[in-house]
């Protein structure tokens, strides 16, 4: 069933990739090499796995988020000629294992910083559960590249959700609920392309905030969104509890959705909770359905190897080869990082050059598509 040569039908047959990828295709790639070469807009690609995607290592500390894989490819893209941007957060990612607080998220990622009136909020949707307030307070972002352009989403509902976003201490801006239950998104005019902090303020009823993305508009780039949720489960990535901003809608809406997504899709959590191998390859065909049937390609990435002994880790490598069986089924590639042994932190995380081996594998894996 699997090739050690990866066959990489109908794109760049080089060695160094077929080594560790399987069944990547010109046919299973083409929509978003499409979007990338048309350059009429940023080309969106979702990173969908548990605290490895995200980028957590023991000891990690507030550099965390940018240390992830998904976050240093963008570099190594840039390095290499191709646009790229990773400015963005997307919910609370799990807290990093901690805990779930807001100030257990900012120890992972210094970009952010907030008030006490800031806190976890309860809706479910990618990157984890939303940041919001209900009480006078501010949050900032402030990314790690210039960029001079935002976005920004939040669950839009009822009437009298009232806030406020302002660049670098400037002017408020007022944003008020329209009353329609949906994704409000938000553009932000930074300024010129430079280091920009963004400030959002409560005003009134219950703010939600469910990410921010920031780039430079001067270019078109490929976007990749860290959609990473620390101890997710394959079910926790599917869950659509919110109907309207949950992790499958926002795969469908309009101006999210991404064209490429590579999916680790909680296989960690799974073996080590002990959910059924069927079970955890049925929930893990939906995220690559749901991908595929609003227009995004797929690429499958197998776990880190775990030394743990919780659940059924002894199990690992079936779920494993369920993930190829996936692969084969709905006819989507596979980058299999247990084929690079990323250099690790403890018994599943990657540490800094752990996640850089993952990027480098993933630059090349870009490269011969686009």
């Amino acid at each position: 069933m699997r090739s050690s040569r990866g066959m990489l039908t109908g794109l760049l047959e080089a060695e160094s990739l077929g080594a560790f990828t399987f069944n990547l295709k010109t046919s299973n790639t083409s929509g978003f090499r499409a979007t990338y070469r048309a350059g009429a807009r940023n080309t969106r690609v979702a990173f969908i796995g548990d605290s490895t995607t995200r980028g957590q290592s023991t000891g990690g500390g507030a550099s965390q988020a940018v240390n992830s894989w998904p976050m240093q490819l963008a570099t190594l893209l840039n390095a290499a000629g191709i646009n790229a941007g990773a400015n963005n957060v997307w919910g609370d990612g799990g807290s990093w294992g901690l805990g779930q607080t807001i100030a257990n998220f900012k120890t992972g990622d210094s970009r952010v910083t907030s008030t006490a009136a800031w806190a976890l909020g309860s809706t479910l949707s990618a990157g984890g559960n939303n940041l919001g307030a209900t009480a006078a307070g501010t949050m900032t972002f402030t990314p790690q590249s210039n960029v001079n352009t935002a976005q920004v989403i939040w669950r839009d509902g009822a009437l009298g959700r009232d806030w406020d976003h302002a660049v670098d201490g400037g002017a408020a801006t007022n944003v008020l609920s329209t009353g329609s239950t949906q994704f409000g998104i938000v553009p932000v005019d930074l300024g010129s392309v430079a280091s920009h902090a963004l400030t959002l303020s409560w005003d009134l009823g219950t703010v939600g905030i469910l990410g921010i993305d920031a780039y430079d508009n001067t270019r078109k780039e490929i976007s990749l969104w860290n959609w990473g949720i620390c101890g997710a489960t394959s079910a926790n990535l599917i869950n659509n509890t919110d109907t309207v901003v949950g992790r499958l809608a926002i795969l469908a809406h309009a101006s999210l959705k991404p064209d490429l997504a590579f999916i680790e899709g909680g296989l960690i959590n799974d073996w080590r909770t002990s959910v059924a191998v069927a079970t955890s390859k049925s929930q893990l065909t939906t995220l690559v359905t749901t991908v595929k049937t609003n227009g995004g390609n797929v690429i499958l990435c197998t776990p880190t190897f775990d030394a743990s002994a919780s659940g059924l880790t002894a199990s690992q490598q079936i779920y494993v080869d369920a993930m190829y069986q996936v692969a084969n089924e709905q006819n989507v590639g596979v980058l299999d990082f247990r084929k690079i042994s990323p250099e690790r932190s403890d018994d599943v995380h990657p540490t800094t050059a752990g996640y850089l081996a993952m990027a480098t594998a993933a630059r090349s894996v870009i490269q011969a598509i686009v």
